[in-house]
């Protein structure tokens, strides 16, 4: 090999890892399988920008969200609508982004699902399969809602055991049912109900 060849191969290689060092290898997780693990699950709308934290051990983020549906919460108390406080994990302290790849990334005024694990011992839920667990509400007038999602930094690890690259945002398909070329808001929640067997907490609209 070349001088030159193998030049070129170790900068393949280089940006190979720096990729790796920037992606997580998660598992493949379907609706059924979210519906499952979360704790909690909400169609909820975000409220402001999300605002890191330093009154946790862990660098973490405070998400404010308008709830218009709790679909599972594994707190009875909790109330079906209103505004609730999420602590996120990762965060900006002193200038410096503690940041988890493939975490989910959040706007202000996004209407969105959001699969969330029961608090940790700093308070914080973790999004269920990280950005697998935030699926974004795109409504357009005259069309039923659609969600979309973005998987951007994540490795899914599909059944099988093959590790596949996904990134960027498009209309949901799920593996799980090749048939399906795009899904709902009404499908998606149907989905998450069925498994729950239950019609849950509703408030608003769908």
């Amino acid at each position: 090999m070349t001088l030159h060849g193998a030049g070129r191969l170790c900068l393949i290689i280089l940006l190979f890892l720096v990729c790796q060092t920037r992606a997580s290898t998660v598992e493949h997780l379907s609706v059924e399988q979210l519906t499952e693990r979360a704790d909690h699950i909400y169609l909820a709308t975000v409220i402001g920008t999300p605002q890191s934290t330093n009154d946790t051990d862990d660098p973490s983020t405070r998400l404010h969200l308008s709830l218009s549906r709790v679909l599972k919460s594994g707190t009875p108390v909790e109330s079906p609508s209103g505004t609730i406080e999420v602590l996120l994990p990762g965060g900006t302290i002193d200038g410096i982004r503690h940041q988890i790849a493939g975490m989910p990334h959040f706007a202000a005024g996004q209407e969105i699902v959001l699969f969330l694990s029961k608090p940790d011992a700093s308070g914080r839920r973790w999004p269920i399969g990280l950005a697998q667990a935030k699926f974004d509400v795109q409504r357009q007038a005259g069309r039923p809602a659609q969600v979309t999602r973005s998987l951007d930094g994540l490795h899914r690890l599909e059944p099988g055991g093959a590790a596949r690259r996904v990134g960027g945002s498009a209309v949901l398909t799920d593996t799980d049912d090749p048939s399906s070329e795009a899904m709902s808001l009404v499908e998606l929640l149907g989905r998450i109900q069925t498994r729950l067997g239950t019609r849950g907490q509703q408030r608003g609209r769908d």
